[in-house]
């Protein structure tokens, strides 16, 4: 195997210490060459002299790299597109394995700098091309395949330059590369597309000139017909060429300005390119259409493998009037454009996009950049940007986009959920790059990102300011341009999110050396002094370049592959394994060097490096790799690649039926955002009332909703557990009981026709409320063996947010009597989510468990004559937040009834402000419901000034939007008199272990706090004897400025017997809940012992999922005897040889979020048992025998 070393060993390495200029020098002792193989040679290195940061900055007169990219004068105010930068691209272009640099330039000459060692750079004005051009982008790539890396440029109206290399670092203009030497380009990404051994392109085109944002331009219309269109520009005929096809009107009369198609060519292994832009080669929709046909506002690409199929895909990050897109490789010169099943939203104008690995599942996760501001009060000022319709958002199949950073962490396989929010990175300002990197050497990459822009648009206050400038007609061309001094300079500091573990990042760029404060464009990563740790330089707006040195202490292996570019990089250590893809530009305008450095920290005495190469050519394994080193690593030969396809090895534990329910809940929506504009989500979005009986008494379980929109009941009756047949009927209710599925228990299908004649409604007195009855819950609430009813009310819209009320119906001799005894004994309740009806302290009597929607969790004990609220010693009044659905289980296996329930999460746009957030509430005739933030005794604002103005007088509010963010709310809203102020302090959804007298909160695992959930369901879904969950989750109803809540599938979590869960991934589980889903029902559907799951989603089609654990366990029914006092609240467990047994599973009555617990459960099991006990709400128990290989059972 060929093997090449350095020819040029580095004397020395300086770091330059910024404030005080000190010189600290050490000597890199001579190259230690080792052979580990036949197939690399080692380096030795020794780390970097610890600085007083971690990035020391070294100053132009000690790097030599004296330059500045410059954009002045009036096309400074004139040319917004010249404001996208100008980026930087390193690698070694002159063969002494030393990273050089190469840095483009808006106005004025690009700049090639050498790299002399020692962090010394010399210029090479000669070697660097395009002195004369307005230059964006740049790669340093092998093109030709001659052994050198040659040069891409883009630029402004000069498209992309190719100029080869004489291998020592000479460039010569390739006049016939076949590439567009006359668009406008940005960003550019090399990979191997077709397979063939040479590296193919793709080049991200914008647009020459803006000339909607040119305050110049003039338009003329004409219409044909019911068309709309631009006949002049500027008094010029829209038919010239430079005009022609160019703008476009739409109905409403908004002219619509068309960019430049992307392109993508193939390497003809020549230094020359095909252009097949024009072929068909990208699938949207089942249409295989050209890249030529899609013009969009390209900003930066990169080729990824997401897929571990050795095919590079690849991503296209768009400016804010087109969406991202993402194109997974199908293998026959095609690319599929990834749907909703794949990602959920982007970022609305993504800049800048990179890959890792975050956790450690094997397929890349992405990070996409924005310009959401990471302070409160900007992001009050920053509203000029545009907000999708709350309707449009409700659509589940629709991919939105949103104006802040998104993390997109991968699912263990095509599917990517945002945790932004949750990590903490939603926000880093006006930012361009973003670069995943171990910056710490712990082994957890970081985040490194560049900020800043010459003009902040979306400052409220600007934009006003400059639309009134604007308005003087006296104005020239030049001072209508220089308008633009308006909107205020968006300077920033560059930002490096330091990874804690778990997802959580921490903003440190100030605490590592990284945090430079003003306009940064481009960034490349090399490891520039050759110590074996990553170094970079970002090329700055009118001012000198800043160059890192990074002086890392911790072990470290570093790797360069000769070409290879698409190949994996293993680290397989005692942790697991870490793995780095090389790539070849796709960074913002910028490229970096290849070098892919693991830390050591965990490499332990068995570690091994593995190359996975692009062409399928064998692996090539490093053993026991040794620390502090840097391998340069090549490939022997080529072999005909075979390709890679991902494959699912393990069967997901359930099966999806497509289509095997009809139903689609339809709620009755309502302006709700208009009525309040401060509603978190929409209160007409409700859940839809789900109820699961034998309802034509066949004995399989059925399915029955109460529909929203009108006084219909529709119930689907299982045909043999993979097909429901629908069955509808309207019902006359003049008892207001419909919005809820309690009341519909007793109706029955009787020959296909449904009979309502036992239904609840029949037999319970007239109900005067102003409120709907939504919670209806079924026990004994005072001892006399007779089944009584309790009900919650829930405000409506023009209620809200008003407290709900609680209907108290005691049943004696089947006659329904009104108890306000029972009802006032509740107090106050707040907004009542979710109940459940159970004997939470073991007394053998009904109490009342109950969530509230923005409060804590209340424990209401039965005293026998009434309840009393024991939430504060049970230790539940501590925890306040939005909590939702409640289920209750033994999730330690100790016998007492714990409990669970859904809470907004922790990635949510509130997230930022959980620590003093606080929620202000009035009711009645001057009602008013938001959050706010409560910093010393101040309440401040956290939405903008434009929703209070519809609340208050506008005479309250100050001018500028910049002084309504640090307004005291106190003055703003005294007129709606006394306000409740209420403090959050939970977010998660938790499990509650009941530990006796008092509740333990336990947060469920990071990927239950990725999405709101709603209602949550519990069973043995791996028939394991544990109790495991199912999370209803998502909110798509939330209001539209806020963004959507959807990085769920609906998440199984498995339980470990001793309170604690551990998630399952939607690859392993095979859910694909992706749509708002706010309840459940969790039976065996077709009888053959193993759960299933069949969860609703808002405004789309009820999915039906069938168990598929390898185990049946033990299914346990009633004999149907009408409803018995002793049935509601009974536990039931199974009991093993040695007396031990499984966890309780109690039948009760209040189950998630408008659903109703099923009457019918499969309980899985650690050996096999002897027998079943049952111990009835009264306490009296009673024990079933369990035959050999019997699953069956009815109880009497």
């Amino acid at each position: 195997m060929s093997v090449s070393v350095y020819n040029k060993i580095s004397r020395g390495n300086y770091c330059f210490a910024v404030a005080n200029v000190i010189l600290l020098l050490f000597v890199l002792p001579v190259l230690c060459l080792s052979n580990d193989g036949d197939f690399a040679k080692r380096h030795n290195v020794v780390p970097s002299p610890a600085g007083a940061q971690r990035f020391v900055t070294i100053q132009p007169g000690q790097s030599g790299i004296l330059f500045t990219n410059r954009l002045a004068g009036l096309e400074f105010y004139k040319n917004m597109v010249a404001h996208n930068g100008a980026g930087v691209a390193v690698g070694d272009v002159n063969g002494d394995n030393m990273a050089d640099v190469y840095l483009c330039n808006i106005q004025g000459a690009n700049a090639l700098y050498l790299n002399q060692g020692d962090f010394h750079f010399k210029s090479e004005p000669q070697a660097a091309p395009l002195q004369d051009k307005m230059s964006t982008g740049a790669a340093i790539a092998d093109v030709d395949n001659d052994g050198d890396n040659d040069l891409l440029v883009n630029g402004i109206q000069s498209g992309t330059r190719l100029f080869l290399n004489d291998s020592r670092g000479h460039f010569e203009l390739n006049e016939n590369s076949g590439l567009d030497s006359s668009g406008t380009t940005s960003s550019l990404a090399l990979a191997d597309i077709d397979g063939d051994g040479d590296l193919d392109l793709y080049v991200a085109h914008y647009i020459d000139r803006m000339y909607l944002a040119d305050p110049t331009t003039r338009f003329d219309y004409s219409r044909k017909g019911d068309q709309w269109g631009v006949t002049r520009i500027n008094g010029e005929s829209a038919l010239k060429p430079r005009w022609k096809d160019r703008f476009t009107v739409s109905n409403s009369g908004r002219v619509r300005e068309l960019p430049e198609a992307d392109r993508i060519y193939l390497n003809n292994g020549d230094g020359t390119f095909r252009d097949v832009s024009t072929e068909s080669m990208f699938v949207v929709e089942r249409e295989v259409r050209s890249l030529a046909s899609l013009r969009e506002w390209g900003l930066a690409v990169t080729f990824r493998d997401v897929n571990n199929d050795l095919l590079p895909d690849i991503y296209v990050c768009n400016d804010f009037p087109n969406p991202d897109r993402f194109w997974i490789n199908q293998g026959n010169s095609q690319f599929k454009l990834a749907s909703h099943l794949n990602i959920r939203h982007t970022s609305r104008s993504s800049m800048g996009v990179d890959f890792t690995d975050l956790n450690a599942d094997g397929v890349p996760d992405f990070m996409l950049m924005d310009m959401l501001d990471p302070g409160r009060a900007r992001r009050l000022v920053q509203l000029d940007k545009e907000v999708d319709r709350s309707s449009r958002l409700l659509d589940w199949t629709y991919v939105p986009r949103f104006n802040r950073n998104v993390l997109m962490v991968s699912q263990g396989w095509q599917q990517w959920f945002d945790t932004a929010y949750y990590s903490g990175v939603e926000a880093s300002a006006w930012s361009w790059n973003v670069r995943f990197l171990d910056a710490d050497l712990d082994g957890d990459d970081d985040i490194i990102v560049t900020n800043g822009f010459s003009f902040d648009t979306m400052d409220m206050d600007g934009s006003l300011q400059l639309k009134e400038a604007r308005k003087v007609e006296s104005r020239d061309a030049r001072s209508l341009y220089e308008t633009r001094r308006l909107q205020p300079l968006y300077n920033s500091p560059n930002k490096l999110f330091r990874n804690d573990g778990g997802l959580m990042f921490q903003e440190s760029g100030e605490e590592f050396g990284f945090a430079h404060d003003g306009i940064t464009y481009g960034l490349g990563v090399a490891d520039f002094d050759n110590d074996g740790d990553l170094d970079f330089i970002t090329n700055n707006l009118n001012e000198a370049p800043s160059l890192y040195c990074n002086t890392a202490q911790e072990p470290r292996i570093l790797v360069r592959l000769v070409g290879g570019v698409g190949s994996k990089v293993y680290l397989h250590h005692a942790g697991g394994k870490t793995v780095r893809e090389k790539v070849s530009g796709g960074g913002y305008l910028s490229d970096d060097n290849g070098d892919m450095v693991f830390a050591a920290n965990t490499l332990g005495p068995q570690g091994v490096l593995e190359v996975e190469w692009r062409d399928g050519s064998k692996s090539t394994r490093i053993e026991r790799p040794k620390l502090n080193s840097i391998y340069r690593v090549e490939k022997q030969e080529a072999v005909k690649r075979v390709a890679k396809h991902e494959v699912s090895l393990v069967k997901p534990m359930f099966e999806r039926l497509v289509d095997a329910i009809s139903f689609r809940h339809f709620p009755r929506l309502e302006k709700d955002f208009d009525e309040n504009p401060f509603l978190l989500r929409r209160l007409s979005a409700t859940a839809p009332p789900m109820l699961c009986r034998d309802f034509d008494g066949n004995g399989w379980m059925d399915v029955g909703f109460q529909l929203a929109r009108n006084r219909g009941v529709q119930v689907f009756l299982n045909q043999n557990g993979r097909r429901f047949k629908s069955v509808a009927s309207e019902y006359n209710d003049s008892g207001d009981l419909m919005p809820n599925a309690g009341w519909i228990s007793g109706l029955m299908i009787n020959d296909g026709q449904p009979t309502f004649d036992g239904v609840l409604n029949r037999v319970i007195p007239e109900l005067k409320t102003d409120q709907q009855v939504r919670l209806l819950l079924r026990a004994d609430i005072n001892g006399d063996s007779s089944v009584d009813v309790v009900m919650f009310t829930q405000s409506s819209l023009s209620q809200h947010p008003a407290s709900s009320r609680a209907i108290v119906l005691l049943q004696r001799a089947g006659v329904f009597q009104r108890s306000s005894v029972w009802e006032k004994s509740f107090g106050e309740l707040g907004q009542v989510a979710s109940a459940v009806c159970l004997d939470m302290d073991g007394d053998h009597d009904a109490d009342l468990l109950v969530s509230r929607e923005v409060g804590s969790i209340a424990l209401f004990e039965n005293r026998g004559d009434r309840f009393v609220d024991v939430s504060r010693s049970s230790g539940l009044s501590r925890f306040v937040g939005l909590w939702q659905g409640l289920v209750v289980g033994d999730f330690d296996n100790d016998g007492r009834i714990d409990f669970a329930a859904g809470n907004l999460g922790r990635n949510s746009s509130l997230e930022p402000y959980r620590k003093e957030l606080v929620h202000l509430s009035r009711s009645g005739e001057m009602r008013l419901s938001l959050f706010a933030l409560k910093r010393e005794g101040v309440l401040l604002p956290i939405d903008d000034m434009d929703l209070f103005a519809r609340v208050v007088d506008r005479s309250k509010l100050p001018q500028r939007y910049r002084d309504f963010s640090d307004t005291d709310l106190t003055a703003v809203l005294d007129s709606f008199g006394s306000i409740q102020q209420r403090k959050i302090n939970c977010f998660e959804t938790s499990v509650f272990l009941n530990r006796g007298n008092i509740f333990e909160r336990l947060e469920l695992p990071s990927v239950a706090q990725w999405s709101p959930t709603s209602s949550i369901n519990v069973a043995d879904f791996d028939v394991d004897g544990r109790e495991d969950l199912f999370l209803s989750q998502n909110w798509y109803s939330i209001r539209p400025d806020l963004g959507r809540l959807d990085s769920s599938a609906g998440v199984i979590l498995l339980g470990q017997g001793d309170g604690t869960f551990k998630p399952v991934t939607p690859a392993r589980s095979g859910l694909a809940v992706l749509g708002e889903s706010r309840n459940a029902v969790v039976t065996d559907f077709d009888r053959d012992g193993r759960s299933d799951i069949m969860a609703t989603q808002t405004l789309g089609q009820a999915q039906l999922y069938l168990g598929q654990s390898r185990n049946r366990g033990i299914r346990i029914n009633f004999i149907d005897n009408g409803i018995q006092a002793k049935y509601i609240g009974c536990s039931v467990r199974l009991i093993y040889p040695n007396g031990t047994g499984s966890p309780r599973r109690w039948f009760h009555s209040g189950d998630g979020v408008l659903a109703q617990c099923v009457l019918e459960q499969v309980l899985g099991f650690e050996e096999w048992p002897v027998s079943i006990q049952c111990e009835w709400s009264n306490g009296t128990k009673q024990t079933i025998p369990v035959g050999p290989e019997k699953y069956d059972y009815m109880l009497p």
